[in-house]
């Protein structure tokens, strides 16, 4: 925050990328974004709905680590969530405690979000996939799985099957006349 609050300048663009779910306290930080951003500014937040996530999600994608993880896509390395999972046994008692912090649900991002700017695009997006990509190989095949996951996750969402629980949040700074 005292960073952000030395500048004199307005900006166009704030962006928290899968970090503002972390941030305390929220609304004190999203009234500094709003100061420094110029008319018109947008904050754009990509982030996910942890809180959300649901057992029938949570065993499908244990589901599609062991089958990777069989096919030896995966690169060894212990400090992966994913590779975590795939130790822990997958349940969904495990998702919620590996989180060894307090993480701000995506509803009340939103809704501190809502209270200071104009929503402008609001997205869900697949966003487990992206504990498999974190183990893959950094080969032609590793970007071949990584894309089709990213595809299967969208689909399965699509018929119902799985909740996505990423989400892209754009709000733009509109002026409230005084």
């Amino acid at each position: 925050m005292a960073a952000m609050q030395s500048f004199s300048q307005h900006f166009d663009a704030v962006v928290f990328a899968r970090s503002l779910h972390h941030i305390q306290p929220l609304g004190q930080t999203l009234d500094q974004v709003r100061r420094v951003l110029a008319p018109g500014g947008m904050v754009a937040i990509e982030d996910f709905a942890y809180s959300e996530l649901d057992p029938a999600t949570a065993n499908w994608f244990f589901d599609v680590l062991q089958l990777l993880d069989a096919s030896g896509v995966f690169r060894k390395s212990d400090r992966e969530f994913g590779r975590r999972l795939l130790r822990g046994g997958g349940s969904f008692l495990f998702w919620h405690e590996a989180q060894d912090h307090e993480i701000t649900p995506a509803v009340e991002m939103r809704a501190a979000v809502a209270q200071r700017f104009e929503i402008a695009s609001e997205v869900r997006e697949p966003y487990l996939y992206r504990y498999a990509v974190a183990m893959l190989r950094a080969t032609e095949r590793g970007v071949a799985v990584a894309e089709r996951l990213y595809e299967l996750e969208k689909k399965m969402a699509d018929k119902g099957l799985v909740r996505l629980i990423g989400r892209r949040l754009v709000g733009r700074k509109i002026s409230i006349p005084e």
